[in-house]
Parts: C-alpha cells; sequence; structure tokens
C-alpha cells in the first residue's frame, strides 16, 4: 500500500522498474559489468548476471525454512541447537552456552525454548545470535570453529554452482556484501576457499552502497556507459563530499 501510494505521485512519463537488491548489489560493484554477487546476511542468496540485458540466474535464497544455508540465521540456528544438545549431554560443553544466555538474559538453557519460540521475529531473532559465534571462535571454542566452517562451505556452494552458470565470455567477478562479511576473518577464510578452486575469480566490494547501485543500473538502462569520472562523482556525492550526479 505504500508503495502504491507514493508511486501515484509521480508523473505519468517517469518509467519504474522493479528489481532484485542483488542487482543494485552487483552494479555498485562492477560499475555494469556483468558477474556474480554473493550476498550474506540474515539470509544468503547468489545471483549471477551474464550481461546486461540479460535475466538473471539465481542460486539459494529460499528463506530460512528450506534455505539460506550459511547464513547469520543459520549460523545462530546451530549454535542455539549445539548448547541445546549440550544441555541434554548429546553434545561437547561450549562457550556460547554461556554468551547466548547473557545475550538472552536467560539464567538457564531451558528457559531459551519458550523465548525463541514466542519471538515473532524469530528470523532476526535467531540471527541475532550469529555474532556470538564469530566470538567463540576467536576464543578458540571448537563447536564455534565447526559452525563457521560449515557456514563457509554453504556459501562456497552457492558461489561455486553461480561460477558454473556464467557463460565463458562473462566477466568472472563476484562481488561480496552483507553482515557476515564484516567479520575480516570470516571474509577472508572464505575467499581463500574461492580463490583455492576458482584462481580467475576476481573478489571485490561494492565502493557504493546497493542503492547508489541501482541508480547507476538505471542509468545504464537509458543507455548511458558508467565512465570513471561518473563513478566517482556518485560514490563523492555518497560520502558527502562535493559533486552531483
Amino acid at each position: 500500500k505504500i508503495v502504491k501510494a507514493l508511486l501515484r505521485h509521480l508523473p505519468e512519463n517517469v518509467e519504474v522498474i522493479v528489481d532484485h537488491d542483488a542487482k543494485g548489489t552487483l552494479t555498485a560493484g562492477t560499475a555494469g559489468d556483468s558477474g556474480m554477487v554473493l550476498i550474506a546476511g540474515t539470509g544468503s542468496i547468489a545471483y549471477t548476471f551474464p550481461a546486461q540485458g540479460t535475466a538473471p540466474s539465481r542460486i539459494g535464497g529460499w528463506g530460512y525454512l528450506l534455505g539460506d544455508e550459511g547464513s547469520g540465521y543459520d549460523i545462530g540456528r546451530k549454535a542455539i541447537a549445539t548448547v541445546m544438545k549440550a544441555y541434554d549431554g548429546r553434545s561437547a560443553s561450549t562457550k556460547l552456552t554461556a554468551l547466548l544466555l547473557s545475550h538472552f538474559d536467560q539464567k538457564d538453557e531451558g528457559e531459551l525454548i519458550p523465548l525463541i519460540y514466542g519471538e515473532k521475529d524469530v528470523r532476526g531473532y535467531v540471527a541475532s545470535a550469529a555474532p556470538l559465534v564469530f566470538e567463540a571462535a576467536e576464543q578458540q571454542d571448537k563447536v564455534a570453529k565447526r559452525i563457521l566452517r560449515e557456514a563457509r562451505a554453504d556459501l562456497f556452494s552457492l558461489v561455486e554452482q553461480g561460477y558454473h552458470d556464467l557463460p565463458e565470455n562473462a566477466a568472472k567477478v563476484l562481488v561480496l556484501n552483507g553482515g557476515l562479511f564484516q567479520n575480516t576473518q570470516f571474509k577472508l577464510a572464505l575467499k581463500k576457499m574461492l580463490k583455492r578452486s576458482f584462481s580467475h575469480l576476481k573478489i571485490i566490494e561494492p565502493s557504493v552502497s546497493s542503492e547508489a547501485g541501482a541508480y547507476m543500473a538505471a542509468l545504464q538502462r537509458k543507455q548511458i556507459r558508467l565512465t570513471n569520472s561518473i563513478v566517482t562523482r556518485i560514490r563523492e556525492t555518497e560520502n558527502g563530499r562535493e559533486g552531483t550526479c
């Protein structure tokens, strides 16, 4: 309803294109060239864009019930599940237990069950536990390190399929984006895995936001070539420096 209300105020000659935000993320990284984007935040998904004007291929991103492997939600869910197994005596003890109880402000593991199942935004709530896994891994917790290894393997599989989906003449470029990549160690470990298997894959991160990338994609749609000067002006404008687009 909100979007429809906004659109009613636009002039009649304005063209409105609805696209996946992955397109804006890719363009933010490649400035309009073909390639692939991997987004890993609360959820996870990969998209390939073989060439300008062609349909993308989608890998993963089927939601927290059917997919989102390697995402913040997936990491958080595994952390909570492992803590509950340790509570049962079915798994080794882990530093995640104390971290999770403190994070959710609970006295013992049994209180986590009604808390989690009673939460309306269970996806975001569970994903909020993901940073604790990074924290425990830095403390050399074996359980946390295993969960992160599994997450990297899942994200690797998304990129692997996307790499094979790209035609031979498409740029072998991967744009990384999402909250999980704010953890430098996790990001570098994944990049090392990818470079080991795909030596020709160029891995980059966006120099501007996805919103700015969407603006750049709109310029391309109007047959405006994204020169270095245009990209620089967009970057400077977004960063608050002088310059107009």
